[in-house]
């Protein structure tokens, strides 16, 4: 099957010299954790575990990969050194998290129900008072953003790009002296820019900042949101009005890389160029409120469907199989392949891909995949079936989204 192209680990950005749609109730504890969690658990996960301060990861590591990427508070993902911390998002203790279609939760959204007299849904967990100030700050970013054409423009004003393309996230383009200045909705630390296709650009081969101010690189991107980084604090920040703009820390992160790394692994990103992080100083939020990208998964979510690859562009070439009668199920759900898979061998497992964003089934680890098996781009709604022969443990990952890994175990 077709070897994907590898992504780049990094899905933030920042300067190496700046050093500086559910509700969750959380009660701490001290548990052990199991070896994973299923997607009906995500919730569970911040019930079990403790940690000194709202920026830090618990003491217990979990045998494998546990937590789902934007949709729990902890997140441990596969490396080549084993369970390696990933993600922590959101403050601990109880959690708003706006990402379910049917809530008013993109910034056109949540500006038309400002617009009416009514009171937000119980689930966004915000007065009517706290919906109007928000909506104004995100109104303001909106001005902002309007101001920024084309990539020259954003060189213009200091920013400069930092990673490729991300996969439905765009390329982060960043301003680090503005870290000192704290949050101000009108002044993002940095711009996010995007273009079809362009998410198959290598960053080396992306393009530049002149010293003169200006793009070296191709024409026809578009500002497509956001991003905010604040100093590093124990607590998480205040900043956007109301509780859904859950802030997020990268651990294991390899940062400016110009070549692939192997995720977690602080060697390889260093051969590929770029500054590994145990934690990065930062807290950081996305936010997508460009014109012509509003976000149905939230103003603030990780990611955005309307943000190349969308879920019909199949250009990275689709693989999709006829899913088996017999066999095993495993529909992705909310950037998540559920539970570590187990099977017989000669046994089929089809993947059916039920969110909104494209995802790829590709065999191996981020940095590191194999030829064992790929599904190419899978859209929603489409289907791609394996059969494993021999018995052992398989190992696979989005190479859209490369914090989604998992296993079969094959008996």
């Amino acid at each position: 099957m077709r070897k994907s192209t590898k992504r780049a680990v990094a899905a933030f950005a920042v300067a190496a010299t700046v050093m500086v749609a559910c509700s969750t109730d959380s009660e701490p504890s001290t548990q052990v954790l199991g070896t994973s969690v299923t997607r009906d658990r995500a919730a569970e996960l911040d019930a079990v575990v403790d940690a000194v301060d709202d920026s830090s990861f618990p003491e217990v590591t979990p045998q494998a990969p546990t937590g789902i990427y934007g949709f729990s508070r902890y997140v441990w993902t596969d490396s080549s050194s084993g369970v390696v911390p990933f993600l922590v998002e959101g403050p601990q203790g109880k959690q708003q998290r706006c990402q379910d279609p049917d809530l008013p939760c993109s910034y056109q959204d949540l500006r038309a129900l400002a617009a009416t007299d009514d009171d937000p849904p119980p689930e966004l967990g915000m007065t009517r008072a706290e919906l109007e100030e928000l909506v104004g700050q995100l109104d303001e970013l909106n001005g902002f953003l309007s101001t920024f054409s084309t990539m020259d423009d954003a060189c213009a004003a200091g920013y400069a790009p930092e990673t490729e393309q991300n996969p439905n996230m765009g390329i982060h383009m960043s301003q680090p002296s503005m870290l000192a200045d704290g949050f101000d909705p009108t002044a993002p630390e940095m711009l996010l820019w995007a273009k079809p296709d362009g998410e198959l650009i290598p960053r080396a081969e992306l393009g530049e900042c002149d010293e003169n101010g200006q793009w070296t690189g191709g024409d026809g991107y578009q500002i497509v949101g956001a991003a905010f980084l604040l100093a590093m604090t124990p607590e998480h920040p205040e900043a956007f009005a109301g509780p859904i703009d859950n802030w997020h820390i990268h651990y294991s992160a390899c940062n400016g890389a110009e070549s692939d790394a192997i995720q977690g692994d602080e060697q390889s990103c260093v051969e590929a160029g770029g500054q590994f992080f145990e934690k990065t100083p930062v807290w950081m939020m996305h936010a997508y409120v460009a014109d012509g990208f509003d976000n149905q998964l939230g103003v603030f979510a990780m990611f955005n469907d309307t943000i190349w690859p969308l879920g019909q562009d199949l250009s990275l070439g689709n693989q999709q199989v006829t899913p088996s009668e017999s066999g095993v199920s495993a529909p992705i759900v909310n950037f998540d392949f559920g539970d570590d898979l187990r099977v017989a061998a000669g046994e089929t497992v089809t993947f059916s891909n039920s969110d909104s964003l494209p995802h790829t089934v590709t065999a191996g680890l981020p940095g590191a995949a194999s030829d064992d098996f790929d599904s190419g781009v899978l859209g929603a709604g489409d289907s791609f079936t394996a059969e494993f022969d021999e018995a052992g443990e398989y190992r696979f990952f989005c190479s859209l989204h490369p914090q989604m890994t998992a296993t079969i175990v094959v008996d």
